[in-house]
């Protein structure tokens, strides 16, 4: 079975470890720089989590402080223009996550070389910015004026598209958040 990196023992939610796994990334790319001699052309952070890449998007010092802090090592390393998105099925790193048996030919496979994706065109490749829809329905979301919340009611299924959620999980929360909003 294969093994993967153990949490914090100070509890921590979904998000912030997947935002500690992005600061871990953006250390690795620091250190990978300062070792080789030569420039990138081009450099992708992709995640899985919307909420990271939302993050690394927005201002650290508006942002809560273990997430603002954060984020700014984040930005003091990366680009934002650096990070996409990528659906959790063609993400590799979460293969650690999902029951498998080490010695299934595509589990190792994909471990070891990547998903399949990285060895086409970048064109072709499955990954977006996402933020200009999300970031748009936050400001809706977080805006208390009722104006805001009868617009956001009238719009339910334009917010809620089931193919941006890669989990069951992830489209109830949302939905239960939109709920309590426009009740």
């Amino acid at each position: 079975m294969l093994q993967s990196r153990i949490a914090p023992i100070k509890q921590r939610t979904v998000p912030q470890l997947e935002l500690c796994g992005a600061l871990i990334g953006s250390r690795l790319r620091k250190s990978i720089e300062e070792e080789f001699d030569y420039e990138f052309e081009k450099v992708f952070h992709i995640v899985d989590s919307a909420i990271v890449r939302a993050q690394v998007q927005k201002e650290s010092c508006k942002l809560p402080t273990f997430v603002g802090t954060k984020v700014a090592e984040i930005q003091s390393i990366t680009k934002k223009d650096e990070w996409w998105w990528v659906s959790t099925n063609s993400n590799s790193a979460d293969l650690i996550t999902r029951p498998a048996v080490a010695t299934e030919g595509t589990v190792v496979s994909m471990w070891k070389s990547g998903p399949e994706f990285l060895r086409k065109e970048f064109e072709d490749w499955p990954i977006s910015k996402m933020n200009d829809q999300v970031d748009s329905d936050i400001r809706i979301m977080t805006n208390e004026t009722t104006t805001k919340v009868s617009t956001l009611a009238g719009r339910i299924s334009e917010v809620i598209d089931i193919k941006r959620f890669s989990t069951y999980d992830k489209i109830l929360r949302v939905t239960a958040r939109i709920k309590a909003i426009v009740q």
